[in-house]
């Protein structure tokens, strides 16, 4: 088992689970408390189109995965999961969120399946 990583440059030891949607890849720019930005570099063994699928790899010891606090905050609280890096910086992100169309929902609440793929 790999130590711990201290500082950000350590991750260069581990490997990583990270967030690829289509051909856009997530890089990891870091900055310990009153240090520069770092892009952080490590071994990226997957990349997953959902935070989901990332916890799931990270609580399977597949990686260290960057997810947001709401989705594991339970896992940390249960010591399945333990944050790395507690005083490092992540910076600012997009964040994408989905509403069907009116017409979609009318179709979902009786059931057709032709939405779930459009959502």
């Amino acid at each position: 088992m790999r130590a711990r990583p201290q500082r950000i440059e350590q991750l260069t030891r581990h490997d990583l689970v990270q967030f690829a949607a289509n051909v856009a890849r997530q890089g990891w720019h870091l900055r310990e408390e009153g240090g520069a930005w770092i892009r952080a570099q490590g071994h990226v063994r997957l990349r997953l189109d959902s935070a989901e699928a990332l916890r799931a790899m990270a609580l399977s010891g597949l990686g260290i995965a960057l997810l947001p606090r709401l989705l594991v905050e339970a896992d940390i609280a249960k010591g399945r999961l333990e944050r790395v890096l507690p005083r490092t910086g992540i910076g600012a992100g997009p964040i994408l969120a989905l509403y069907p169309t009116s017409a979609c929902w009318n179709r979902v609440s009786v059931g057709s399946s032709t939405c779930s793929a459009r959502i």
